[in-house]
């Protein structure tokens, strides 16, 4: 079968390796220059450096661990995130050793404390407007003294970068870069996988899904003792710093600090997040009805089904919609 992949994201990569390991032929379209979607790093002043922010693979799924280790060593990183907070630097999610610093918290202040300036400067409202959907991602109190992020069994970093191990999967697949939003329209193909976001494939004709966007500062600065900072204040007004050097565990002086500033996206940047609040939703809504009705045609990735998922998770789901795995982590609908 000929099948067309929009998108070489972490999504359409994933399919396409799954597709032409079951004798496919596929071919895959690509609006950026490089494959990996919003995962692209490169060298930058002699460190790896995440463009679109950090991403860590980090997994519960056997199956998914197993899939992606196919395609690339990985380092365990043991990443510790650190909140700047009106009382000062403390680990998060909060611990005990968090407790130690600033005293024992009550769910409530804890959610101050963390998360209502950084969620409010993240999302563009009050939090009193964020929906529930995304407030209940918030970590809660979490016993104990280990201070990393992810407790998953499988954490790791591409020992040669992400943009490489999506390169690899994507090896002896016909790839076209820097394509226009219709190019793939024009490929002969008895199926299509589309990973971008749903209202493109439809034109827009219900209406534009609205996404928030970062933009990315870059500064060489001497190497920081924590990977990564979240500002859960309103004096700073980027969201997160991180030190990319702590990507590879690289001994360096100095490094490369990105800073990100959330924002709209405005149809020239990038989409990063879907916006489930406003008039999204019903808009989405209708699209999946639509999207549902649509023959040879699989939706798939964080756009096309407009949902925030970790990267394991879009794995699985590819698995899950193209008939392979046992992870039902999103509904075939």
């Amino acid at each position: 079968m000929r099948i067309t992949v929009v998108g070489a994201g972490l999504a359409g990569a994933v399919a396409a390796r799954l597709l032409v390991d079951a004798g496919h032929q596929v071919e895959v379209f690509e609006s950026r220059e490089n494959v990996g979607g919003n995962c692209f790093d490169e060298w930058d002043r002699g460190v790896l450096v995440q463009r679109f922010g950090p991403h860590c693979f980090h997994t519960d799924k056997a199956e998914v661990w197993e899939f992606v280790n196919r395609f690339a060593t990985f380092r365990d990183p043991n990443f510790c995130v650190v909140a700047n907070t009106q009382l000062g630097v403390i680990p998060i999610p909060f611990n005990d050793v968090s407790a130690e610093r600033v005293g024992e918290l009550s769910p409530e202040e804890i959610r101050d404390l963390l998360f209502v300036d950084y969620s409010e400067k993240h999302w563009g409202i009050p939090w009193a407007e964020i929906p529930s959907s995304i407030t209940g991602r918030v970590p809660k109190r979490r016993e104990g003294r280990d201070c990393r992020y992810h407790l998953d069994r499988w954490q790791g970093i591409p020992t040669e970068g992400f943009t490489r191990m999506f390169e690899t999967m994507l090896e002896g697949i016909p790839v076209h870069l820097g394509c226009g939003e219709d190019d793939w329209r024009g490929a002969k193909a008895d199926h299509v996988v589309f990973t971008g976001s749903l209202d493109d494939y439809f034109r827009r004709a219900l209406g534009t899904l609205e996404y928030r966007s970062l933009e990315f500062e870059y500064a060489t600065e001497a190497k920081r003792e924590h990977f990564q900072i979240n500002e859960c204040n309103r004096v700073n007004p980027w969201t997160r710093a991180v030190d990319h050097s702590h990507w590879l565990d690289q001994d360096v002086e100095w490094t490369v600090i990105g800073r990100e500033y959330p924002c709209e996206w405005d149809g020239k940047n990038v989409r990063m997040y879907p916006k489930p609040f406003g008039g999204n939703p019903e808009r989405f809504r209708r699209y999946w009805e639509a999207a549902k009705a649509e023959q040879d045609v699989t939706f798939v990735g964080r756009l096309a089904t407009y949902k925030y998922l970790d990267m394991d998770d879009v794995v699985a789901q590819v698995m899950l919609r193209l008939g392979e795995g046992k992870y039902p982590m999103i509904d075939k609908e």
